[in-house]
């Protein structure tokens, strides 16, 4: 039962040692992105390179980690910038509208045109508060 317990505690780079005199057990659990240590010499009994291709497959695999970061990071400021660009475009589109029909007299169009121009930049504004929190 004793040896069981220790064969799934090294399944999850976990170092168990039993004593067998006094009935003892002891065990000590590592977690990270590499293997333990000692677990990397188990290996380098096995094949003289298995820890350097180990070192070699995390130091790739960290690299690519960092650079889907950047991507991701680079996309969402693309991102930003296009939605500000298409809300300054619309926002001056608008009031050219506006102006436009109050220079032809449409008192109408351009009142209801102001106000939805109004509530357009106050639920930005209050989206970006929101967004803040």
């Amino acid at each position: 039962m004793a040896n069981q317990k220790a064969k799934n505690l090294t399944n999850q780079h976990t170092q168990a040692a039993i004593k067998q005199d006094d009935c003892s057990i002891q065990a000590g659990i590592f977690q990270g992105p590499l293997p333990h240590p000692s677990i990397m010499e188990g290996y380098r009994l096995l094949d003289s390179s298995y820890p350097e291709r180990i070192m070699k497959d995390f130091e790739a695999n960290s690299e690519h980690l960092r650079y889907m970061q950047r991507t991701a990071q680079q996309a969402e400021i693309d991102k930003d910038r296009r939605a500000q660009w298409m809300a300054y475009s619309l926002t001056i589109i608008l009031l050219l509208v506006l102006v436009y029909a109050i220079y032809k007299d449409s008192y109408i169009v351009g009142g209801i045109g102001g106000l939805a121009f109004l509530g357009l930049i106050i639920k930005s504004f209050v989206a970006k508060k929101q967004g803040n929190n």
